[in-house]
């Protein structure tokens, strides 16, 4: 984990130095300091913005479906559209698909609960991020409606599919490792076929 942490900020070198000379190249990447200037009014709209982005990774996107009339508060207007609410368009399911693929880790117990957990966190940790990154640079003007529908699968989906889609095949490549696989038999233990006596034919 620290050699990983070390390359990923040394990934990032080129970018810092890209921003410290050049200007911002999208107004949406200023959200930093959006963030400091308006903390509070991103404290207040980005976490249904975050379970915006969360919920839509799971459920239908007509029925996990929010506005703000008011600019202040979250309404749902979503619509129950039958047993497609449970399923994501993009994806058909993915994310239930992760959701089991945990559980079935956690029953495992052992070193494989945790390390699929902390593939959830990570998820989950993104999600919040890029919440609040979006709540951010539309907190001035404050525009609630437009950070809410920031979580449709075009917008938000291209954010975080990627990550859901590492978390289904980190899940799978571990239960598949850790399966338990049959026991190898010396080959001087194993059975030996008996020979099969000829029958003697009835005179």
């Amino acid at each position: 984990m620290g050699l990983a942490g070390v390359l990923g900020i040394v990934a990032w070198l080129p970018y810092i130095i890209f921003r410290l000379h050049k200007p911002v190249p999208h107004p949406e990447s200023a959200w930093l300091g959006e963030l400091v200037k308006n903390f509070g009014t991103v404290s207040s709209i980005a976490p249904m913005t975050c379970l915006a982005f969360l919920t839509r990774r799971f459920f239908n996107n007509d029925f996990a479906d929010w506005t703000s009339p008011d600019n202040q508060h979250a309404v749902w207007q979503g619509k129950w559209v039958g047993l497609e609410s449970f399923v994501d368009q993009a994806t058909l399911g993915l994310g239930w698909a992760c959701v089991i693929l945990f559980i079935l880790a956690w029953l495992r117990g052992g070193k494989l609960r945790w390390t699929v957990l902390r593939l959830a966190v990570v998820f989950v940790v993104f999600a919040i991020f890029i919440g609040v990154v979006w709540s951010s640079a539309r907190s001035n003007p404050l525009d609630y409606t437009n950070s809410l529908i920031g979580s449709e699968r075009i917008t938000g989906g291209r954010y975080l599919y990627p990550a859901l889609m590492s978390w289904f095949v980190a899940s799978v490549v571990l239960l598949v490792r850790a399966a338990p696989e049959p026991p190898i038999v010396p080959f001087e233990q194993r059975e030996k076929p008996h020979p099969v006596k000829p029958k003697r034919r009835a005179r």
